[in-house]
């Protein structure tokens, strides 16, 4: 459910943050 949320808006806010949370 997260990874839905970052592929959207959050995707640039993901960016800054590690990829290790999209896992999650």
């Amino acid at each position: 459910m997260s990874v839905d949320i970052f592929n959207g808006e959050r995707s640039e806010e993901m960016s800054k943050k590690p990829k290790i949370f999209c896992l999650k």
